[in-house]
């Protein structure tokens, strides 16, 4: 390995902490027909691996001041407990997070719930609502339906431009024009822990990790460990193959200091995970009857 590349790998793992990641990438369209668009969202692998370790359930249905996401699919429901996807503007009342094309807000008495009208819902992250280690619950509207969840991300290639002496102009133009590519990683499968809850993985903004027991020789006692299921650096190393990019660091000197971290063509480039992305398939009397996703746009701080 090279110099450079050794320095945009650390480049990398700090990336996703810089502030200026928290631009908003909204550029992933809702799957027809249960399967992610191959324009937008080119998935690496659809293959499920590795479940988590059956533990307690750590939440309470009947407490309302902690956040939590109803969502009405049409043949089932989903709670993400511990975690609001959205904001309702306390000035002029604007559902913030929300599209009206795939979803509709629904308040009814004290019930307050998200419609989903397309197979694809979008939500998002602020910074005092993460979707971290949550349970994910089911509803099903049938008795005997069974479900299997997965997680992954969709990474986001995006153009980058060198705007020293541009015109500000000239800058917004040449980002209304820019490459951008979405790539998903492989999913996951989350293991139901009880009565169809399913716990999300553990996520240190470089990727998904499994909890695993490990014996440490010296003392001769179980220790846990998280071990890197889905790593942002191998994702970054894929994508650069896939496209015929190379490694390259260059400052951009916007209003939060980026680096662009690829090159192709004298093009500009930098790899992020923009959305974790939840699979939900339904299956009834052993046969799937439908897929469902959920896209969470990661806040990776201000």
């Amino acid at each position: 390995m090279n110099t450079i590349q050794k320095i945009n790998l650390k480049v990398l793992t700090l990336m996703v902490l810089l502030i200026s990641s928290c631009k908003n990438n909204n550029n992933i369209s809702a799957p027809e027909n249960n399967k992610i668009p191959e324009t937008n969202v080119n998935t690496t692998s659809n293959k499920a691996e590795l479940k988590e370790s059956k533990e307690e359930i750590n939440y309470t249905n009947d407490t309302t001041n902690i956040s939590k996401t109803n969502i009405h699919f049409p043949d089932f429901k989903v709670i993400i407990h511990g975690y609001k996807g959205y904001e309702i503007d306390s000035y002029d009342g604007e559902i913030l997070g929300l599209t009206e094309k795939n979803a509709s807000l629904v308040i009814d008495n004290e019930h307050e719930y998200v419609l989903a009208i397309q197979d694809t819902l979008f939500l998002y992250e602020t910074m005092d609502e993460r979707i971290g280690e949550n349970i994910i619950q089911i509803l099903p509207n049938t008795n005997g339906d069974t479900f299997k969840v997965y997680s992954g991300y969709i990474g986001l290639i995006y153009e980058q431009f060198n705007v020293k002496g541009m015109e500000l102009e000239a800058i917004n133009k040449a980002y209304e024009n820019s490459l951008r590519i979405n790539e998903a990683t492989k999913f996951i499968a989350l293991t139901d822990i009880g009565n169809l809850n399913f716990k999300l993985l553990p996520d240190d903004n470089l990727g998904l990790n499994l909890l695993k027991d490990r014996r440490d020789k010296e003392t001769d006692t179980i220790q846990q460990e998280h071990e890197k299921i889905i790593s942002l650096t191998e994702e970054f190393k894929k994508v650069k193959q896939k496209y015929g990019m190379r490694d390259t660091l260059v400052e951009i000197p916007i209003e939060f200091t980026e680096y662009a971290t690829l090159t192709k063509n004298v093009k500009l480039f930098n790899y992020v995970f923009d959305s974790y992305i939840l699979r939900i398939e339904q299956y009834r009397n052993n046969t799937k009857i439908c897929t469902k996703y959920i896209v969470v746009k990661i806040m990776y701080g201000c």
